[in-house]
């Protein structure tokens, strides 16, 4: 899916550190299906894609257990979990920006600009890779 990318914003990329700096927390049972998804071991597309969908389902339930202002922050402290485990189950690059973008998207409607900063200079070091 192609979407129009909003031009770079100049910040320190912290991509990897970002879901839980935005108050996302994996549960233990999280951590267990990304471990398997980005395990040494290849998995079978439909099985990814089966744990991708639980993993995402299982995150979802612990943001909505968050009825505060910081729902947004996790919420997109998720979507961004969800393009590293792409990036580290080895899902091509486009799909992990595709991603990223819609984190980027997301904390732009909702008015956190220090966040698309930080989110666009990953992407673009994300680009700058390959």
């Amino acid at each position: 899916m192609e979407h129009e990318h909003p031009p770079e914003f100049e910040a320190e990329p912290t991509l990897d550190r970002l879901p839980e700096a935005l108050g996302f927390r994996e549960t233990e049972e999280l951590r267990a299906i990304r471990r398997q998804l980005t395990g040494a071991d290849p998995l079978e597309p439909e099985t990814a894609k089966e744990l991708r969908a639980r993993y995402q389902s299982l995150a979802q339930e612990v943001v909505a257990q968050e009825a505060d202002e910081t729902t947004v922050r996790i919420d997109i402290g998720l979507t961004v979990q969800m393009a590293l485990i792409e990036r580290d189950s080895g899902a091509n690059r486009e799909q992990v920006l595709d991603t990223l973008y819609d984190a980027a998207e997301y904390a732009s409607q909702m008015g956190l600009d220090d966040l698309v900063a930080s989110i666009q200079a990953a992407r673009a070091a994300i680009k700058a890779e390959g």
